[in-house]
C-alpha cells in the first residue's frame, strides 16, 4: 500500500473502484508514478529497477511540490534503512504494504540475510509476475511458492496477505531468524488500518523478535504545528479529497501528529522519535535544498512547507 504525497484531487476527477480495498490498492500505482516522475526530473538518484514495475512508456509529470515531497520521503527512509543495515553484520527487513517498492534491489548488501515484502494478494501476485518476466528476477534467484508466499527465495520473499488478519504471520516468522536485528518498514500503511488493527499489527510483529526496529511514513492531518491533535484546515481538505477516492484513513484520523506516532511506537518499543517532512526539508544540507529548489523553479515555498508539515517519518527500536 502506498499514498502519493501531493495536492488533493480536483472535485470533478475521481476514481470509481469497486471497493475500498481496491481504492487502497490503487494508491500504489499513484505513488510509483510519482517516484518515476521525480526520477525523470532529477530529484532522486537513479533507480534502474522502477522501469520494470511501471506500465507507462513516458515518465509522467508531477508538480514541483510533489516531486520535492517524493524525494524527501524516499531519501529520508533510505537513509534510515541504510543506518539500520550498517549497525550489524546480519540484519533482516520486513516491508509491510511494500507495493511496487524497489528498495530490495536498490539496497543489495551482504548484511541483509532476509528481505520480506508483504502486501495484498492481488498486489503481490502482480509484482511476482513482473519479477518473473524482467531482470528483477535475476537478483532474486531460484524461488518457489507456497500458500500466501508467492516468491520464496534464499534472501527475498513476497507474501500476499490481508494485513488485518494474522493468517500470514506464521509464514513470515518461519522465514525469519528472530534473534537478528529486524526492521519493520511501514510506508503509507497504518493510515489505512483502524487504530486498533494498526496497533495490534505493530505489537504482534515487533514483539516476536529480540531486536525490533521500526521505520514508518504516513500523513499527520493535524500538521506539525498543532498541539491538540485536531486536524488542521489543510488536513480537513486532505481527508475530504481522499474520501472522494473512497479512502477512509481511520488510522490517520487517530494519529494526527508526529508526536502521536512516536508515542504510538513507544508503547511497544523502548525508544521512538518522529519528524515531519517539513522538518526534514529544513534540516537538509543547504546545497541540496538549493539543488532541489532550482530543478524546476520552486516558487511556492510556503505552500510546500504546509504540505510537508502534514506528512511524517517516525522510527523506533527495542
Amino acid at each position: 500500500m502506498s499514498l502519493s504525497l501531493g495536492r488533493p484531487v480536483k472535485r470533478g476527477i475521481r476514481s470509481t473502484p469497486q471497493s475500498r480495498d481496491d481504492a487502497v490498492r490503487a494508491t500504489d500505482a499513484d505513488a510509483l508514478q510519482s517516484r518515476v516522475a521525480a526520477l525523470a526530473a532529477g530529484y532522486l538518484a537513479a533507480d534502474p529497477y522502477a522501469q520494470y514495475l511501471t506500465n507507462v512508456d513516458e515518465p509522467p509529470k508531477r508538480p514541483v511540490l510533489i516531486n520535492i515531497g517524493t524525494a524527501l520521503r524516499g531519501n529520508t527512509i533510505d537513509r534510515l534503512v541504510r543506518e539500520f543495515i550498517d549497525r550489524a553484520p546480519a540484519v533482516q527487513i520486513v516491508s509491510i504494504g511494500a507495493g511496487s517498492d524497489t528498495r530490495f534491489w536498490r539496497m543489495q548488501h551482504a548484511a541483509i540475510k532476509r528481505y520480506i515484502e508483504v502486501d495484498f494478494p492481488q498486489v503481490a501476485e502482480a509484482k511476482a509476475q513482473r519479477i518473473a518476466h524482467t531482470p528483477l528476477g535475476d537478483f532474486v534467484g531460484t524461488a518457489s511458492s507456497s500458500g500466501p508466499v508467492v516468491i520464496d527465495a534464499p534472501v527475498y520473499a513476497l507474501i500476499g496477505a490481508d494485513l488485518r488478519t494474522v493468517d500470514w504471520h506464521a509464514a513470515l516468522f518461519s522465514r525469519l531468524d528472530t534473534t537478528l536485528p529486524t526492521l519493520f518498514l511501514y510506508e503509507c500503511v497504518l493510515a489505512y488500518l483502524s487504530p486498533e488493527a494498526g496497533d495490534s499489527l505493530v505489537a504482534s510483529l515487533a514483539t516476536q523478535v529480540q531486536h525490533a526496529h521500526i521505520v514508518c511514513y504516513d500523513m499527520c492531518i493535524a500538521g506539525d504545528g498543532q498541539t491538540d491533535g485536531s486536524p488542521s484546515r489543510f488536513g480537513h481538505v486532505m481527508l475530504e479529497n481522499l474520501g472522494m477516492r473512497r479512502l477512509e484513513l481511520p488510522g490517520a484520523r487517530a494519529y494526527t501528529t508526529p508526536d502521536a506516532y512516536a508515542a504510538r511506537f513507544k508503547k511497544v518499543l523502548k525508544d521512538a522519535g518522529a519528524q515531519s517532512l517539513r522538518q526534514a526539508w529544513l534540516a537538509l544540507d543547504p546545497a541540496e535544498r538549493t539543488r532541489l529548489s532550482r530543478l524546476e523553479g520552486l516558487d511556492e515555498v510556503e505552500e510546500l512547507e504546509m504540505l510537508l508539515g502534514h506528512y511524517c517519518i517516525s522510527w523506533a527500536h527495542s
